[in-house]
């Protein structure tokens, strides 16, 4: 029709075909596009962390020659932090109630002269109050605090008395607050130091027959969020947050079951967990890459975090349809 222009009258085509790389090219990239999103399709499903942890590398050099001092260094993650951490050229100060079994462990490492061992035990709270000048004398400073130690529960909230519920607190919230209180001052003075808090995934969701544990894991997640925030000024004093799913550890056995009992056995899909070895090493990338929080878990647990941050009500209705066996599988009843 008279008067009007297609787009093939307005534009030169043989111009445009000028400057377009040969259909090989294309198809090349094309392909490798493509490969690109299948690989990182195939990392994001077979992951074992969260998105921002998996697209970081270790940087190994950021513990050479520093003071690293972690708790419950007799067993589980502590243990493998602490065999990570040696072979990275850290000074290692490691603390548990059994000092015999560390001094196993100490003679095991890497570099075992590199490591020093100091008895702590986390549960009365005058000795952790002494504990950090004690650590002080060892290598005259702390570089990086590992607060790891903690203790777990297998019990229903109705049957958690207050000495279980007391006892559960002072480990995995009280003591990490004094020790944390503790390693600041030197860390100002010297201007470098890291805190880094070993929390749970249950401490960003809630969880059957870990009412008090997850209240300790929650607290804890609530103070490394605000030391964040009251030291925004100190560039050189960083808090980390490290939140674990299920890991083969010895922690059903030692879990609170009330009543000052403990569960004494391992729960039936233990073998199924991440290892203790793989989550040290997450961990060790997460803290030499300074990152805020992060989640370290085989799935499904992986997914909780992520459906309590973005699809709560998801999350909600997922686990009231999955309490009762869940419940059955460590009580040998669907309910309380």
């Amino acid at each position: 029709m008279a008067g009007v222009w297609s787009l093939r009258d307005m534009v030169d085509l043989e111009a445009v075909r000028s400057w377009l790389p040969p259909s090989w090219v294309l198809a090349t990239a094309g392909s490798a596009v493509v490969a690109y999103l299948i690989y990182k399709s195939v990392r994001i499903l077979r992951t074992d962390c969260d998105l921002t942890l998996m697209s970081k590398s270790l940087r190994p050099q950021y513990f050479s020659g520093r003071v690293v001092w972690v708790t419950g260094a007799s067993s589980g993650i502590g243990e493998a932090l602490c065999r990570e951490l040696s072979k990275h050229g850290a000074l290692l100060i490691m603390s548990a109630r059994s000092d015999q079994t560390m001094e196993t462990i100490k003679q095991s490492l890497a570099h075992p002269e590199n490591a020093k061992i100091l008895p702590l035990d986390l549960s009365d709270a005058k000795i952790c109050s002494s504990a950090t000048e004690k650590a002080l004398e060892l290598f005259g400073r702390v570089d990086i605090l590992i607060n790891n130690a903690g203790v777990s529960q297998r019990c229903f909230f109705m049957d958690t008395d207050e000495g279980t519920d007391d006892a559960m607190m002072q480990i995995n919230y009280k003591a990490p607050r004094t020790l944390t209180q503790g390693v600041i001052p030197g860390m100002l003075e010297q201007d470098f130091g890291h805190v880094v808090n070993i929390s749970s995934i249950c401490g960003v969701s809630g969880m059957p027959l870990r009412s008090t544990y997850c209240a300790s894991k929650f607290a804890l997640r609530g103070l490394t969020h605000t030391l964040r925030y009251e030291f925004h000024d100190k560039k050189n004093l960083r808090f980390s947050l490290v939140c674990p799913g299920p890991v083969q550890t010895s922690g059903d056995q030692n879990s609170h079951i009330g009543g000052g009992r403990l569960h004494g056995k391992s729960d039936d899909l233990n073998q199924q967990r991440m290892t203790a070895q793989r989550c040290a090493q997450l961990t060790l990338v997460a803290i030499s890459n300074q990152l805020l929080e992060v989640w370290v878990s085989r799935k499904p647990a992986l997914y909780v975090p992520y459906l309590a941050h973005y699809a709560p009500s998801t999350l909600h209705f997922l686990w009231r349809a999955r309490s009762g066996a869940f419940i059955h599988e460590t009580m040998g009843r669907s309910s309380y």
